[in-house]
This record gives structure tokens, C-alpha cells and sequence, in this order.
């Protein structure tokens, strides 16, 4: 994998951004507030779960925090759970019966001071990591590393690039079995690049221009979800010399 050569920039921005998660009924949004958290966790029973989650993990004594969720309950009762991203998986801890008004002040409590409920006798779980075979993606923002990701961190950093929020956002694999795929530019000229091996086991590096972020968010998806590059067609532009002459 080379090595990209991204400037670094200060966020205009507080340095964590949020994206609220829905499992029913709703888009995923970056733009979060504390009206849109007070919204959703009101209409849960609409919405069905509730993450409210961050690209860039919270360290906390339990281990470093990547969201916090709330899940509807048949009993009425909702569950809330703290995620957290440790060496060789997730961890997460759940506990149940709290109101409305407790559980939105858990996520205020997390959305604006990054602190999280007492949770030393809430109920632990763990989740197996994902096997070896199909290593999990890493997501770069301005060349800053983020891991245990989704795809709604994917959508949210394209959604801050498309905004100016950041300069650039990369996918690969830890191994980088399926190469990577990078985004960068501005508004309406989105430069998409992506480097993997061909049939022939020779690393190659593409290059094209697009001028609609619907067209980007369809390569990324095809790219997250089923492992696969953009269909190289006559606007790409074989690259592999100039970036191996740059390195």
C-alpha cells in the first residue's frame, strides 16, 4: 500500500463528529443536536434502536468508547448500551428500565462532555471479531486512522467532505487484500483513486473525476458491502507509474 500523501488540516469543527444511527423509519444523520437525540429516543418505539455513534473512539476507564445506543424493548422497557472497541473485538455493556428523560440525558451527557453512564454493574457482552479471511475496513479522514467502523462512519465522512468539513477520505483493509479506495476534492469535481491488484497480481492505481457525490457514495457502497472496485471504463485513468515515480 503506499503511502498517501494527504495534507493535514485543523478541523473548523469540534474535533468529534456524531452520526445518529436509526434502524427503522429514518436516515442516518451527521448533523446531530440535542433536538434531533431528545426526537429520536422520544419516538423509539418508531424507530425501533438508536445509535448515537463517533468515528473517533471516547477513552474511558472501561476502554475507549465508540458509541452509545438505546434499543425498544417489548415490555416498553428500552435497553441502553455503551460499545466499545477493544484490541480483538467489541465489548459492550447493556442495562435496562431507566425513563425517557434518563436515557436522553445519558446521550446529552455523551454527546457534549464525551462521558459515559456509571456502567460497572451493567450486563457485559462480547462480540468475536471479524475472521482474518475478510479483514475489516479502516477509515481515513484527513490521514487520521479510524477502526471499527460502519458504513454510516463512511457516509458521514463523505457527507463532511462534501460540506468542507475535511480534504479527503480513504477505505482499506489493515492487510490491504482489497486495496483501497480514496475520495478527495471539493463539491461537484470529486477526484476518486483506488489501488488493488489486477488479474495478473500487478498492483495498479486509477484515477477519474466526478462531478456527482451519488455516483461516489454508489463505488463506496459496492466497495464497503461487496468488496468490489469501480468498473474501470475509458474516464479512468491508469496512474500505477506517476504514483510509484512519487514514491
Amino acid at each position: 500500500m503506499k503511502k498517501q500523501k494527504i495534507e493535514k488540516i485543523e478541523p473548523s469543527e469540534p474535533s468529534m463528529q456524531f452520526v445518529l444511527n436509526y434502524s427503522e423509519g429514518r436516515e442516518q444523520t451527521s448533523r446531530v443536536s440535542k433536538e434531533e437525540i431528545r426526537r429520536a429516543i422520544e419516538n423509539l418505539d418508531k424507530y425501533g434502536d438508536v445509535w448515537l455513534s463517533n468515528c473517533r473512539t471516547v477513552i474511558t476507564p472501561y476502554g475507549n468508547c465508540s458509541g452509545i445506543s438505546c434499543m425498544a424493548a417489548p415490555d416498553g422497557n428500552p435497553q441502553v448500551a455503551v460499545y466499545f472497541a477493544m484490541t480483538d473485538g467489541l465489548t459492550r455493556y447493556v442495562s435496562g428500565g431507566y425513563r425517557t428523560d434518563d436515557i436522553v440525558r445519558m446521550f446529552y451527557n455523551y454527546f457534549e462532555r464525551l462521558e459515559i453512564p456509571e456502567i460497572s454493574d451493567w450486563e457485559k457482552g462480547y462480540y468475536t471479531p471479524v475472521s482474518p479471511d475478510d479483514e475489516p475496513y479502516y477509515l481515513y479522514v484527513d490521514n487520521e486512522e479510524y477502526k471499527y467502523i460502519t458504513y454510516e462512519d463512511v457516509l458521514a465522512a463523505l457527507e463532511n467532505l462534501e460540506a468542507g468539513k475535511c480534504t479527503s477520505m480513504l477505505l482499506k483493509t489493515p492487510g490491504c487484500q482489497n486495496g483501497y479506495l480514496e475520495v478527495r476534492g471539493t463539491k461537484d469535481d470529486y477526484i476518486v483513486e483506488t489501488g488493488g491488484n489486477n488479474e495478473e497480481g500487478d498492483w495498479v492505481v486509477f484515477m477519474t473525476h466526478a462531478p456527482y457525490i451519488g455516483r461516489v457514495r454508489y463505488w463506496l457502497y459496492n466497495y464497503y458491502y461487496k468488496r468490489e472496485f469501480p468498473r474501470m471504463t475509458d474516464e479512468w485513468k491508469d496512474i500505477t507509474e506517476e504514483v510509484a515515480n512519487d514514491e
